[in-house]
């Protein structure tokens, strides 16, 4: 205020990014007060640059009265800047495989996710955000966001189709910037899976019986890994089921259900399975706590179509899959050794947080009794089958007119259970020491698995 000398009783608040603002706590009186921010230039006659509020007082409708802020903005800068950065579409649980003619049933429901980021200076309070895809709307309302915050927004129960138009954009009027208020995205779950009649694996070639806990595991997954090694020979077969052994057969005490079951074929990931992405899975639910093997025929949740054997780029994992294990032992396994890379692999949320990890890795020189039924036709002709484990420990080299025929004498006393490819058992065959040779009877031709009472599996063919 030129020429007075009247003390005044205001602030001015210099921002990071060039704002400046000027506080009043006490009203002008005077009315020839000027005003605005200028250069170091300000006596010159022609200053630099200037920005001017008020000259002299004028227009006096803009006097500043106690309580007033006046802000002079840096050009660029904005108040109020709400983004939608991001739009997030869930998962799926989507086979990667499916047979000739079959595919995921559509729609779907799933969770999706949209990012918003408050750019400006401001708290953003009671804003809505809305996503529309393929024409159906979904909103949430009267949200707050504070200042420089990223928050993700989630829309439950969102209907998703094989392919999704997604648009999500916000409410907020005071919105200065408005190219970043919506955003655009397409999701195109068709990428995530393939139709065909062939599971590919690798061409290149490189605790008792029975393992739980004394306490609670939580959902737990074993696998076991087939590579060329094992496939090669029966390359051209057709995956007709997925078997694991249930439990200990010494030990039915211990034996529980471990909760709801499914079996699955899993991709290589890295070296280790990936049960994010299932080539297979088929729930089977509660499979008692009767010690014995489970044999599930996968066509029956698919299509009467088989899964070939091919040589292809990865190799892939068999798999158990378990909801819950609590205080008991319902994951049989070989009486070993540990087929490193291969028949050991396991999964369980309270241990190493879910890692894959293999038995070997715990001082468990086991191995999972798990493994696939393949056939030579796509019919799944009994004569045809065949049983692939893993490490198979070939102590029954065949049944031939009504024997069993062991590869070599019995070191001991022992017994042996043989299952059909239904998991029926068809023999408890008691074998003294020093025999090669039992007669059990003859038995129908076929593909059948056999496990010791102490835990050593494999499987033969009757012609």
């Amino acid at each position: 205020m030129y020429g007075q000398t009247a003390l005044m009783d205001f602030e001015v608040i210099i921002y990071d990014n060039g704002n400046i603002k000027l506080q009043y706590n006490s009203p002008i009186d005077y009315y020839d007060a000027t005003i605005g921010i200028q250069d170091s230039t300000a006596h010159s006659t022609n200053p630099t640059w200037y920005i001017q509020y008020l000259y002299d007082s004028i227009p006096s409708e803009h006097i500043p009265d106690s309580g007033t802020a006046i802000l002079f903005k840096y050009p660029g800068t904005i108040d109020h800047d709400i983004a939608v950065t991001g739009i997030i579409f869930p998962p799926l649980d989507l086979y990667t495989f499916y047979p000739s003619g079959q595919g995921p049933i559509w729609p779907r429901t799933g969770d999706v996710s949209v990012i918003v980021h408050n750019s400006g200076p401001n708290d953003e309070n009671s804003f809505d955000l809305t996503l529309d895809i393929n024409g159906n709307i979904y909103t949430r309302t009267g949200l707050f966001l504070p200042s420089g915050g990223v928050d993700t927004i989630v829309f439950t129960s969102v209907s998703l189709m094989e392919i999704d138009s997604a648009v999500a954009y916000h409410s907020l009027s005071t919105d200065e910037n408005t190219a970043n208020d919506t955003l655009r995205a397409v999701m195109d779950y068709s990428t995530y899976y393939s139709v065909g009649d062939t599971v590919t694996y690798a061409d290149t070639l490189d605790a008792t019986d029975a393992i739980g806990g004394n306490g609670i595991l939580g959902a737990t997954r074993i696998a076991v890994k087939f590579d060329s090694t094992d496939l090669f020979p029966f390359s051209g077969m057709y995956i007709k089921g997925i078997f694991f052994y249930h439990c200990n057969p010494n030990a039915a005490s211990d034996c529980i259900s471990g909760g709801n079951n499914a079996v699955a074929i899993y991709p290589d990931s890295g070296g280790v399975p990936d049960h994010n992405h299932p080539l297979f899975r088929k729930d089977i639910g509660d499979v008692g706590s009767t010690p014995g093997l489970i044999f599930v025929d996968i066509d029956t949740v698919t299509t009467t179509d088989t899964l070939a054997l091919r040589i292809g780029n990865f190799p892939f994992y068999v798999a158990r899959e378990l909801e819950n294990i609590s205080y008991g032992y319902p994951l049989g396994t070989d009486h070993g050794p540990c087929i490193i890379g291969k028949g050991c692999w396991m999964s369980a949320d309270s241990i190493n947080s879910g890692a894959w990890a293999q038995l070997i890795d715990y001082g468990v020189d086991r191995n999972w009794i798990l493994g696939i039924v393949a056939t030579t036709t796509p019919n799944y002709v009994g004569a045809n089958e065949t049983i692939i484990v893993p490490g198979d420990v070939k102590l029954v080299r065949m049944v031939k007119d009504g024997y069993l025929i062991l590869n070599a004498p019995a070191e001991r006393d022992m017994e042996i259970y043989i299952y059909n490819t239904a998991g029926k058992l068809v023999r408890d065959v008691k074998v003294k020491k020093g025999l090669a040779r039992v007669p059990i009877g003859r038995l129908p031709s076929g593909a059948y698995f056999y496990i010791t009472k102490k835990g050593k599996a494999g499987s033969f063919i009757v012609r």
